[in-house]
């Protein structure tokens, strides 16, 4: 009974720092958000959030074209605008300079989704209807059929239902095919199925595997598949690099395949799940248009790192800006762009500001070598723009190439930018040690040396500093005893438990200040200690209440959810145990986390892997520690300690789910009590 009681007053304790933590997240003025009015322009912030930009695209007109399910559309070197229209089975032809406009393709086509042009001028149509890629002259005079690959490479199972298809400077057609997942049809001048190229891949995930273990067999299919996604749309430069794009894909949604047919650009948050289309520029810009509810169309430099979005998703919209359902994206030789709403039946263009004209001469007098010109553009857009993170990441850059090593660590820093960083310190670092690595050898030498000869015991004797009093002064406290504890968890951690549990020897009261150590060590190092590269929080948006929480929780959920399970099982320990074994398993942690962060600044990201494994290992072992000490405490059988484990295990989650519900429910009312106090302060 009393081990019961001792339980619930520790789940009163920890319930009430729920709530307190609760209470330290509300804040009493109202915070600024993001303006959604449909015509904003949005770019990436310092910190990596979406902020306002000065307007990047201005909407110049609205073109109706009597559309009625555009699906594609392409805009040629010529600066003539073909679209594809699969109700009307036709392609429509638009000249931009003369406003012409006519079509090819009827009696031919029974539902073409795609469009483009090689480099010849032909016309090339992805009949989705009629299952074919047609090769076509601009008067529509069918040149070429390419009908479903009979190669059986291709794959007796596979679908052959083109939707879009785009040409390379050699002839050869890439095709993306409704529920085709072994990836992008690749098809020579001839005919010839030639392979699959860049195919896509399931991202094997912890939600993945919940999902499938608890979904039916039929949602599963849906929900949770195991099936790649196939590439919704896709797009080609003069360089025949690839371009697709993935509806549905959280992450990798967007890629640029090389010549091996991997793809190359990062990973990146602001990708988004619903694109539709994408198309690049002579210059290697990157745009895409998507169904979301803000910022429909996205402008990526070469890297796939967001300069510009804007627009929105809205049905019925007639705002310029506002997209009914954007279908399709291309660009003019003035680099105005062009979205196709294909559920608005109109085309709407953007043209270029001269914002976003500094932008782009900037990065490409940078890609050209003149950084002289690239830095003068940057400032000016920092001048316009001091949140512009692309702007700073250019001048880092242009310093590392300059070998100005000092002054592009500065402009990676304030970008946040840190694969930038890493490679700037990398050649900074090895500078250094190029000048004093004679110096170092030196130094070690000097070092290995003074202590063969005793140097320093014989210094101390000379300047009469006995140590050996204050080691046998220190010895004497108690709480130094205890502290010993610490060092000999890696020698004999069963000894430990022992004396803990038997001996008595280890007072409650120094758990509770190693306890609390751990916190601040933990706290401490990831916000101030541990090194740039590897620091994934700022210390100026440190939650000091969240972060005291969420460290001491490790701890005392496990000890708390252990003792739960122990009083059920017949286990041995108490409570005082539980604990101060649990802390003393930490030891690992304790000791050498501190060392370990304070190593990682002067590591890259080429050194990287040893700083995780280092932090590995110390999980690890502490894991082991934590084990070994349940055995040890309770006296565990193997059988039992298997059991007492999965069963802490459930418990901690348990107890963890039961915190997250108060927690929520106790941040809702006092909202709700805010709220309250706000708008009778409002009404006075």
């Amino acid at each position: 009974m009393s081990k019961l009681k001792n339980a619930s007053r520790v789940l009163i304790i920890l319930l009430t720092l729920t709530i307190v933590l609760a209470l330290s997240n509300i804040k009493l003025s109202a915070s600024g958000e993001l303006n959604n009015d449909p015509y904003d322009t949005y770019t990436i912030g310092l910190k990596g959030e979406k902020i306002v930009s000065p307007l990047a695209y201005e909407g110049v007109n609205v073109i109706g074209l009597g559309l009625e399910d555009a699906k594609d559309i392409y805009i040629d070197d010529n600066d003539v605008v073909w679209i594809s229209d699969r109700s009307a089975k036709k392609i429509i032809r638009y000249e931009i300079n003369t406003g012409a406009i006519s079509s090819v393709g009827e009696g031919i086509l029974m539902g073409p989704t795609g469009v483009c042009l090689d480099s010849a001028g032909n016309l090339y149509v992805a009949d989705f209807d009629g299952k074919t890629v047609y090769k076509m002259k601009q008067d529509g005079t069918v040149l070429q059929k390419f009908e479903r690959p009979t190669e059986a490479l291709f794959g007796e199972q596979s679908q052959y239902r083109p939707t879009k298809v785009v040409v390379d400077n050699e002839g050869n057609l890439y095709i993306t095919s409704d529920g085709n997942s072994n990836g992008i049809i690749q098809i020579n001048k001839y005919g010839e199925f030639m392979g699959y190229f860049g195919p896509n891949n399931v991202n094997l995930t912890l939600e993945l595997f919940f999902k499938r273990l608890m979904l039916s067999k039929e949602d599963r299919e849906t929900y949770a598949s195991l099936t790649p996604k196939a590439t919704t749309n896709l797009s080609i430069d003069s360089k025949n690099i690839i371009y697709t794009v993935i509806e549905g894909e959280t992450g990798v949604s967007l890629k640029k395949y090389n010549i091996s047919g991997s793809n190359v650009l990062p990973k990146d948050s602001f990708f988004s799940s619903t694109y539709q289309d994408i198309t690049v520029d002579k210059n290697g810009f990157i745009y895409a248009v998507d169904t979301s509810q803000s910022g429909c169309v996205q402008v990526m430099n070469q890297d796939g790192s967001l300069l510009f979005m804007f627009g929105s998703q809205k049905t019925g919209s007639v705002l310029m800006g506002q997209f009914d359902k954007p279908t399709g994206i291309s660009v003019d030789s003035n680099n105005n762009i062009w979205v196709l709403d294909g559920g608005g039946r109109c085309v709407q263009v953007f043209k270029k500001t001269e914002f976003a004209t500094i932008v782009m001469d900037a990065i490409l007098a940078y890609n050209n070598g003149e950084y002289d010109k690239a830095v003068e553009l940057y400032n000016s857009i920092i001048r316009q723009n001091a949140s512009f993170v692309n702007a700073y990441v250019g001048l880092g850059r242009i310093n590392q190439r300059l070998e100005n090593y000092k002054e592009a660590l500065n402009y990676f820093k304030i970008s946040n930018y840190k694969s930038g960083y890493s490679e700037a310190y990398w050649e900074l670092r090895d500078n250094w040690l190029e000048r004093n690595l004679l110096w170092l050898i030196i130094l070690i030498i000097v070092l290995i040396l003074m202590k063969i000869f005793k140097v320093w015991g014989r210094l101390f004797k000379l300047l009469k500093i006995d140590f050996s009093k204050i080691k046998e002064k220190l010895g004497s406290y108690k709480i130094t005893k205890e502290l010993r504890y610490l060092l000999r968890m890696f020698k004999d951690p069963k000894d430990v438990f022992y004396d803990i549990k038997y001996g008595v020897k280890i007072r409650y009261r120094t758990a509770w200040i190693l306890f609390l150590v751990f916190i601040l060590i933990n706290i401490f190092c990831d916000y101030f200690i541990k090194g740039y590269l590897f620091r994934s929080v700022n210390a100026s948006d440190m939650n000091f209440a969240y972060e005291l929480l969420k460290w001491g929780l490790i701890i005392m959920i496990f000890a708390v959810g252990n003792y739960l399970i122990s009083t059920l099982q017949n286990g041995e320990g108490f409570f005082r145990d539980i604990f101060i074994g649990a802390v003393f398993s930490f030891a690992p942690i304790l000791l050498f986390k501190l060392p370990i962060d304070l190593i990682s600044n002067v590591l890259t990201y080429n050194e990287g892997y040893l700083y995780n494994i280092l932090n590995g290992v110390l999980w690890i072992w502490t894991f082991f520690n934590l084990i070994l000490m349940i055995k040890e405490i309770h006296n565990y059988t193997l059988k039992e300690l298997i059991l007492n484990i999965i069963l802490t295990f459930v418990a901690v989650i348990i107890l963890v789910l039961l915190f997250l519900v108060v927690y929520v429910l106790a941040n809702q009312l006092i909202q709700f009590i805010v709220g309250l106090v706000r708008e009778g302060v409002y009404r006075t």
